[in-house]
């Protein structure tokens, strides 16, 4: 946290490009990721979740499945549109062979996690991505006002406003 707050605009586009904490996603209690607000040190790139999370409700628009990888495994959320609901369930896919973090054609060789099928509302969800980005970004400008300026964060913006 420290090194955040010193850092210029340039110093953070240059090394770091990305923000380092915890995050947990929660879908009606069925939680997936670790938050303590205690201990906010962690390992996931936020930036880099919020950019995904947000191209996954932008793609909701178009597309009635939409699946999304956790970023450093072979997890995946599986958000299955209709109308107004969307079905989000936990997959695992073991193919090292995908590219992409997210994708919008349904897979053949996949298992279901520990849930499956939870319904929630497609505005909620699009609502809740909106304003915990938000958030992120503003607590970001308290960190460092500088960092706002930065080119992933801009690019964080740009997406947001795009959803």
């Amino acid at each position: 946290m420290e090194i955040l707050r010193k850092l210029s605009v340039q110093e953070f586009d240059s090394e770091y490009r990305d923000i380092e904490g915890q995050i947990e996603l929660d879908f009606c209690g069925h939680k997936y990721g670790y938050y303590n607000q205690e201990d906010p040190f962690g390992d996931e790139l936020l930036i880099t979740w919020f950019v995904l999370l947000n191209e996954a409700a932008s793609k909701l628009n178009k597309s009635n499945y939409v699946a999304l990888k956790h970023i450093e495994s072979d997890v995946w959320f599986e958000f299955l549109d209709n109308k107004d609901i969307i079905k989000v369930s936990l997959m695992y896919i073991d193919n090292t062979f995908i590219d992409k973090f997210i994708v919008t054609a349904p897979f053949n060789n996949y298992k279901y996690g520990d849930w499956k099928d939870v319904t929630i509302k497609k505005i909620d969800f699009q609502i809740e991505i909106q304003k915990k980005t938000i958030e992120f970004i503003d607590s970001i400008r308290k960190l460092n006002q500088s960092i706002i300026k930065s080119q992933s964060i801009k690019e964080l913006k740009a997406l947001v406003e795009s959803v």
